[in-house]
C-alpha cells in the first residue's frame, strides 16, 4: 500500500538584500561602516505580534523566519556590535495574504 506523501508546509516570510552608502565616501563594506548586523523588525499591525530577525551584515541578504498572515510594518536596522542603530529604513506596510516569500527589495543604508 502506498501512503500519499504530505505536501511540504508553505510558510510566509520576508526577504531583503542590502548595501551601505556613505554621503562622503560612497559605498562602504560592513567593516568600514562599523556594522555587525542587520535586524529585520516586523510588526503585525492586525495582531501586534512582533518578529525580529538578525543577520550578519556581511551576508548582504536575509530571509525571516515564518510570520503569520496580516498587515506588517517592516523596519530594517543596520546595527553595530553593541546593538546601536547606525541607519534605519522604514520599508513600509506589507500585506501577507498568500503563502510564500515576500521580497522587500534592495535596501540602501545611508551613513554620513
Amino acid at each position: 500500500m502506498v501512503v500519499p506523501s504530505t505536501p511540504p508546509q508553505v510558510q510566509d516570510n520576508f526577504f531583503a538584500t542590502w548595501e551601505i552608502q556613505s554621503n562622503f565616501y560612497g559605498p562602504l563594506d560592513c567593516f568600514q561602516a562599523g556594522a555587525a548586523s542587520v535586524d529585520m523588525d516586523i510588526v503585525n499591525v492586525d495582531t501586534s505580534n512582533r518578529f525580529v530577525y538578525s543577520f550578519a551584515c556581511s551576508d548582504y541578504q536575509g530571509t525571516s523566519g515564518p510570520v503569520d498572515v496580516g498587515r506588517f510594518d517592516v523596519l530594517m536596522n543596520l546595527t553595530d556590535a553593541r546593538g546601536g542603530v547606525l541607519s534605519q529604513i522604514d520599508v513600509g506596510t506589507e500585506n501577507v495574504s498568500t503563502a510564500g516569500t515576500i521580497d522587500l527589495g534592495h535596501v540602501i543604508f545611508t551613513l554620513p
